[in-house]
């Protein structure tokens, strides 16, 4: 029985984006295993004659651990691949039909593109990759997720010589402060380690990541990207 290559090509992306959102969990860790090793190296010199064995042993497996995280960055360094023309449009529309976004079925979606394509530089799978964890973050940050209440609005546009776009959701809004942390992976009230990740892609393709209130509430995240004719 043949593998049929698109469901290959999914697993691929989905192991790529769990890589991706690791990676700010294990910076995280990693600044708290620097703050252990520095105790303990201070235990080492003044804890009493008894506890020592304990503490030498202690800081084995801390440094046991610490080789292990520096051996999972050195395997998950980020490739960047070269850039394409795309078109954002079809991008999106792509990852709408993506399996990983099972749980959207039973969400309200509404999706506005413009009527002509919208030619940008990228990676194609980052592209995707970006898109995806707004959509995924616009699930979470919705109420009642994957209920008919959730509310989750996709929109592309032109902007001057930008292309834009725009995934909105249909939570509460937030105060000047969470907004401000939108992308932060720890303070975040609005999934922040998929922002945090989708904020980091965008920078690689030299692009922004903006998040603000809506008026009627919910929060809009558009991501914008110079056009290829700009």
């Amino acid at each position: 029985m043949e593998t049929d290559p698109r469901e290959i090509s999914v697993q691929l992306e989905y192991a790529a984006l769990l890589g991706e959102l690791a990676r700010p969990m294990v910076h995280e860790f990693n600044n708290f295993l620097n703050t252990v090793l520095l105790q303990v190296a201070l235990l080492e010199a003044t804890a009493p004659p008894e506890l020592r064995a304990d503490i030498a042993l202690l800081a084995k497996e801390s440094k046991n651990v610490a080789k292990v995280i520096q051996e999972w960055h050195r395997l998950n360094r980020p490739v960047q691949p070269k850039a394409e023309l795309l078109d954002m449009n079809e991008s999106v529309r792509e990852v709408l039909k993506n399996p990983l976004l099972k749980g959207i079925s039973g969400a309200h979606v509404s999706v506005d593109l413009t009527s002509s394509a919208l030619g940008v530089y990228a990676t194609a799978f980052s592209l995707r990759q970006l898109f995806l964890l707004l959509v995924t973050g616009a699930l979470k940050g919705s109420p009642k997720k994957g209920s008919s209440q959730t509310k989750i609005k996709v929109r592309t546009q032109k902007k001057q010589q930008q292309a834009v776009l725009t995934v909105s959701d249909s939570g509460p809004r937030l105060s000047a402060q969470a907004v401000a942390e939108l992308f932060d992976p720890v303070q975040s009230q609005r999934s922040g380690l998929e922002l945090a990740v989708a904020y980091t892609l965008a920078e690689r393709m030299h692009g922004h990541l903006h998040g603000e209130n809506l008026p009627d509430g919910g929060v809009a995240i558009s991501f914008s990207l110079s056009l290829a004719s700009a």
